[in-house]
C-alpha cells in the first residue's frame, strides 16, 4: 500500500513572524503571547506534517533557523521528539561523540586509539593470516608455544597499527 503524506501546514501568507522585512509589529519578539503560542502552534503542525527547515523558512521567514525554532517550540511546550531532532551529540549508531575527528586521529591518544582498533582486528584473525600478514610487513612471526599466541597476536597488532599509521 503507497504511503500517503499528510498536507504540509503552513503559516498564514500574511503572517511572516521571521522575516527580515516584516512590519515591527508582526515581528515574532513584537507579538502577543497568544500569537506567538499561534506561530509556535503553526511552526509545530508544520514540523509533525513534515516539513523540511528549507519549507519552514519559506513559510515563517528565514530567521527561522534550527535554533530559533527549537527555543520557539521549547517556550511553549511543544519541545518533543516530534518536533525537535535529536541532539547531534551521539552518532547515528549511538556512541557519543568524544573531541573531534582530527583529534581523535592525530591527538595525544590515537596511537593508543589506533592499537586497540588493531588489537581487536588481530584477535579476529586466525594463526595462519596472521603469520602472513606479519610477514608481508617484513617480519619473522613469533613462535605459538603450549597453545599461547599472544606474542604473534601482538605483533600482528604492531603490523596492522602500522599500516594504519
Amino acid at each position: 500500500m503507497p504511503r500517503t503524506r499528510k498536507p504540509r501546514a503552513a503559516a498564514p501568507a500574511d503572517v511572516r513572524p521571521f522575516s527580515p522585512d516584516a512590519p515591527d509589529a508582526k515581528r515574532y519578539g513584537n507579538l502577543s503571547t497568544d500569537a506567538k503560542r499561534k506561530v509556535a502552534e503553526a511552526i509545530r503542525d508544520a514540523k509533525l506534517a513534515g516539513a523540511s527547515g528549507d519549507e519552514m523558512r519559506a513559510a515563517f521567514g528565514p530567521l527561522l533557523t534550527g535554533p530559533a525554532r527549537r527555543k520557539v517550540l521549547r517556550e511553549h511546550g511543544f519541545g518533543s521528539a516530534q518536533t525537535i531532532a535529536r541532539t547531534y551529540s551521539m552518532y547515528r549508531d549511538g556512541d557519543a561523540r568524544t573531541g573531534t575527528r582530527h583529534a581523535r586521529e592525530h591527538g595525544a591518544n590515537a596511537g593508543a586509539l589506533r592499537r586497540e582498533a588493531a588489537a581487536a582486528q588481530a584477535a579476529e584473525l586466525t594463526l595462519a593470516d596472521c603469520r602472513k600478514l606479519v610477514r608481508a610487513a617484513g617480519q619473522k612471526p613469533a613462535a605459538v608455544r603450549n597453545g599461547d599466541d599472544s606474542a604473534l597476536r601482538a605483533q600482528t597488532a604492531d603490523a596492522i597499527a602500522a599500516a594504519v599509521a
